[in-house]
């Protein structure tokens, strides 16, 4: 999968969460994975390492970046590529018989994220890290931040994208339109 144009802003974040992992910042680490499950302004630990990074978020964004600190302290690697679906695939390698497609098990927890709204998103999530953790299966935290960040899009492309890279095809994933690609497509369509 092609890496999507990531902001400078995930980009520092994710830099930041693996310096703390090549420090060897264990006490922080700690205190990220304390926020597991649980909702933005209930860790305050956690919540004052992101929004002294961040402090001009919305509460939305607030959220997905510190679900993504607390889960990277519940897996801190480094090295990762490509999206979700891309590690979910591997992990569905992992099967009494590989032959026959992904793990049944792996298969239906990945159906269900896929299904997830964005209420239940951080707690799938939080399952789903748990796995790869304990299957020693690197996560691209780049691009599972840049995801998180798009996952309620109307067009469901992050679920798309997360589907071809799990079941099959490697074709260019899809990226959110800009307003101004939307706007000539409809025009298009609608001249058609």
């Amino acid at each position: 999968m092609k890496s999507p144009p990531f902001t400078e802003l995930e980009d520092r974040f994710v830099g930041q969460l693996a310096k703390l992992e090549a420090d060897e910042d264990r006490a922080t680490l700690a205190q990220l994975r304390r926020g597991l499950g649980k909702a933005l302004g209930f860790v305050t630990e956690r919540d004052g390492w992101v929004i002294r990074r961040l402090p001009d978020l919305t509460h939305r964004e607030l959220t997905i970046y510190a679900l993504i600190a607390s889960l990277f302290a519940q897996h801190p690697t480094v090295g990762g590529s490509g999206s979700f679906g891309d590690a979910f695939r591997e992990l569905g390698r992992i099967s009494p018989a590989p032959d026959r497609g992904p793990n049944p098990s792996v298969e239906k927890r990945f159906v269900a994220l896929l299904n997830s709204n964005s209420e239940e998103l951080g707690d799938r999530l939080r399952h789903a890290v748990s796995l790869l953790r304990t299957n020693n299966i690197a996560i691209d935290w780049r691009c599972l931040l840049y995801d998180a960040l798009r996952w309620d899009s109307s067009r469901r492309w992050v679920q798309i994208n997360w589907s071809r890279d799990f079941w099959g095809s490697r074709r260019k994933p899809e990226s959110e339109p800009d307003s101004e690609t939307r706007t000539q497509a409809e025009a298009a369509v609608a001249s058609a």
